[in-house]
């Protein structure tokens, strides 16, 4: 891993692995954020076990219910794509069920990604997540989360009453990743529960529980540690950059500039200021699709595109490596992008 040269919006000194940020004075309680870029090899990165994002149907999960409400594959909103599992927060008490179908866990860190986005009467309406080694007896998966924690303890009546989970709003799709080591070798089953009691307050706005995207990884991650120190070096201090350190993600499983037959895509300028121009040549199919992955595997940007040249505006993206993704339903071809302001 190397650092990026003129990438950190801070002034940083560099030796070796270490960056050291002046900060100058600030007040007690205050904080600035200092954003910049490494380079990692490229054969270092999460490796994809298994991935759903629900374009395909239901193929791989069990919905069911002791009432009649059901997770369907109609959500009002998407991480990626058009579908995604939705559970209604209604005025009902119901609990239902998603389960995804077993599996073995193995790899180095094995770990469970998903994306998801909920909206429900805060400290009553909820989901948690939990998994099963005999497809009978469940335990909470809670004290296994590294990023994407529960909100906090719900407040209604059993099932849900005193039990962590995520409830209120989640402003938008928020990343969950839990450890299954614990799990290493065992056959499991996983399961989302959404648990909703009577009645929904007249001035709150609810949804529900929204899930995209889930994965099964095998966790690569950098582990960071930040220091800071007064002037001279008094009062230093240390301490774990949390949730995980940094995962770094790859590019969909797919090595980059895996060229596709008689398929080619020009990216240029690269690095990239403000925008970024995309040149399509060869047997693409009439309909393509295109997104942007940043490094930590999130897509930043998806569109429909008829063309075979177009420009992308870069100027709001932060400096670092990016992977580009053509798709059009029977090829697919990933490119690297670097933007440096």
């Amino acid at each position: 891993m190397a650092y990026v040269a003129s990438s950190s919006t801070c002034e940083v000194d560099v030796d070796g692995d270490i960056l050291t940020f002046t900060l100058g004075d600030m007040l007690s309680g205050s904080s600035q954020t200092c954003k910049y870029s490494v380079l990692m090899d490229e054969n270092l990165y999460s490796e994809i076990l298994f991935e759903d994002d629900m374009e395909d149907g239901d193929d791989y999960w069990t919905s069911f219910s002791e009432e009649e409400y059901l997770w369907v594959l109609e959500a009002p909103d998407s991480h990626s794509g058009s579908k995604a599992w939705f559970a209604e927060d209604l005025e009902e008490r119901y609990e239902s069920f998603l389960e995804l179908e077993p599996f073995t866990v193995e790899g180095d860190a094995p770990t469970l990604s998903f994306w998801h986005k909920y909206i429900t009467e805060a400290a009553y309406d909820g989901g948690y997540i939990s998994i099963s080694t005999d497809e009978q007896s469940f335990e909470d998966l809670g004290p296994h989360i590294i990023r994407g924690h529960y909100r906090g303890v719900s407040q209604a009546s059993p099932p849900l009453g005193g039990k962590d989970s995520f409830w209120g709003n989640s402003n938008g799709f928020v990343n969950t990743l839990v450890d299954l080591s614990s799990y290493l070798g065992e056959t499991v089953t996983l399961r989302f529960t959404f648990v909703t009691d009577e009645g929904n307050p007249e001035t709150v706005d609810v949804e529900g529980w929204t899930v995209d995207d889930v994965r099964i990884i095998n966790r690569y991650e950098v582990k960071n540690r930040a220091c800071v120190n007064g002037a001279g070096g008094s009062n230093y201090a240390c301490d774990e950059v949390a949730d995980g350190g940094t995962v770094v993600y790859g590019h969909n499983g797919i090595s980059v500039d895996e060229l596709e037959a008689n398929l080619f895509a020009q990216i240029f300028p690269n690095p990239s200021s403000d925008h970024v121009s995309i040149r399509l040549s060869g047997d693409w199919n009439d309909e393509r699709y295109l997104k942007i992955y940043d490094v930590q595997g999130k897509l930043i940007y998806e569109e429909l595109e008829h063309k075979l040249n177009f420009v992308i505006s870069t100027d709001l993206y932060a400096d670092g490596m990016y992977f580009i993704e053509v798709t059009d339903g029977t090829h697919q071809l990933i490119k690297k992008l670097s933007v440096q302001h």
